[in-house]
């Protein structure tokens, strides 16, 4: 990896930007597609740093399916969740394709945290970012139904601007996202194109009733038991 797939990688990450290669005492790692990657390097824990390809993250369901949570790409860091934890990482980190890591090595960053005040801050915003995209994640896979899932799916975050949304991938990808089978995707996209609140062409799906979709959705939240709603406060 060159020296200027770090300065871009780090310029792009929330966390890092700003910082410098031999501050953070980087080392570059290469991995295939399909290799896991861990945040550990050489038995020291480390927070990695994407700087090239994606890497998809998920955990293990009760059940044995690979639940998708997110997937990182250049800039996005790993490992910072557990920074003052011993404990590894519970979700798996898995080569989208061929990638770069950069590994910075925990204590590091530790002692950055405790010389710079604006850097402290950068990392408990970004903690909270994250656990805010975690709670919205459990409410979304803990919907009972596909079609409301995928509605959710449709209607939040940035797409809940947008009436043209792109997948995140192919339809497996998606499918994976939001913890359904790839059969399931397609018959609920199918059925809510065929009621004209959506039409959906190849990896592109265009909203054609905002608020239809907004009331299937309102009507599912008002449905869900008393008993499952508190769990979700």
């Amino acid at each position: 990896m060159a020296l200027r797939d770090f300065e871009e990688a780090l310029a792009l990450s929330p966390l890092l930007s700003g910082l410098t290669v031999p501050v953070l005492g980087m080392t570059e790692v290469a991995y295939a597609k399909g290799d896991t990657v861990r945040d550990v390097w050489e038995e020291r824990p480390s927070v990695g740093l994407v700087v090239s390809g994606t890497v998809a993250v998920s955990s293990d369901a009760p059940d044995g399916r690979d639940v998708r949570l997110s997937t990182l790409k250049k800039g996005d860091c790993f490992g910072i969740a557990n920074l003052f934890s011993p404990d590894p990482l519970q979700t798996i980190l898995r080569c989208e394709k061929d990638c770069g890591i950069a590994f910075i090595p925990k204590e590091r960053l530790i002692t950055l945290l405790g010389e710079d005040g604006d850097f402290a801050i950068r990392y408990a915003r970004l903690s909270n970012e994250k656990l805010q995209f975690l709670i919205r994640r459990i409410e979304l896979l803990t919907t009972q139904n596909h079609q409301t899932r995928l509605i959710a799916w449709l209607m939040s975050g940035e797409n809940s601007t947008q009436d043209e949304i792109r997948f995140p991938g192919k339809r497996e990808s998606l499918a994976a996202h939001l913890g359904m089978s790839r059969a399931a995707l397609f018959r609920e996209l199918a059925q809510l194109d065929r009621e004209g609140l959506i039409v959906t062409r190849g990896t592109v799906v265009r909203i054609l009733d905002r608020e239809g979709l907004a009331l299937r959705l309102k009507g599912a939240e008002n449905a869900v038991p008393e008993e499952n709603a508190a769990a979700l406060v």
